[in-house]
């Protein structure tokens, strides 16, 4: 198990993975952000 993960980890840490994962983790938060002043 981890020598199949330890093999594709370069594929799964490239440079539009990590755009794609901080963008949403951007979005998760100004949401989180607008939810908690809107008092939802």
């Amino acid at each position: 198990m981890w020598e199949r993960i330890v093999q594709e980890a370069p594929d799964f840490f490239t440079y539009y993975n990590a755009i794609f994962v901080l963008q949403a983790m951007g979005r998760t938060l100004a949401l989180t952000v607008v939810g908690c002043v809107a008092g939802f």
